[in-house]
């Protein structure tokens, strides 16, 4: 690693009461150098997706990232984690400018994206926290919509909102796609079984 890299490497928290940086000491098992992840949170704890290194190589792992903050002595910490999917699970293709929400403090969904060969991905996958386990969802009434990456995605009680993205350099998108999640099980994968039970969620494009 060149001087660079090591900056790149650093995590640094933004205090909004008193408008300043904190770089953090960072322990644990860090995710590599790369961009363009998908992130998201549930409760204090930040999720990574994918990604891509320097050398455009795409990723499908995802690291946490948990904070110790010390206010008192002035000490602030990023402690990394590897997340180990079960070993029964299947994995989604790598990606990258793909987008993540949480819902209900258990499930990360991963919405999306740019996949190999720079191929836009309309493709939903749910993560499970508590199970370790992935699942592909499946739209109800077999709808889609347009494949896209580097859109922007927000998550409203039951609903998923997407907005833009691209799906070329020259092709940008200004279609609104709205989700309503309805069947999500305590159990997303019954019993290991990688190919059953896919989730339902039902689609609106306005």
């Amino acid at each position: 690693l060149n001087e660079l890299d090591e900056d790149i490497k650093t995590v640094h928290l933004l205090d909004l009461t008193n408008d300043f940086w904190i770089l953090t000491k960072t322990e644990g098992e860090q995710m590599s150098i790369r961009d363009s992840q998908g992130s998201t949170n549930i409760k204090n704890t930040l999720y990574y997706f994918g990604g891509q290194s320097p050398n455009d190589e795409l990723y499908n792992d995802m690291y946490t990232a948990n904070f110790e903050i010390n206010e008192q002595d002035k000490k602030y910490k990023t402690i990394w984690n590897k997340e180990i999917p079960h070993k029964d699970s299947p994995l989604p293709p790598e990606r990258s400018s793909h987008t993540c929400v949480s819902y209900k403090e258990r499930y990360i969904i991963i919405i999306g994206g740019e996949g190999k060969r720079r191929i836009p991905l309309n493709d939903l996958w749910i993560y499970d926290t508590n199970t370790k386990m992935y699942s592909q969802v499946s739209i109800a009434n077999n709808q889609t919509f347009e494949p896209r990456f580097c859109h922007s995605s927000i998550l409203y009680g039951d609903i998923i909102a997407i907005y833009g993205g691209m799906q070329n350099a020259e092709t940008t998108l200004d279609s609104f796609v709205v989700f309503e999640i309805e069947n999500i099980s305590d159990n997303i994968i019954d019993k290991g079984s990688c190919d059953k039970d896919k989730q339902e969620i039902h689609s609106k494009k306005i």
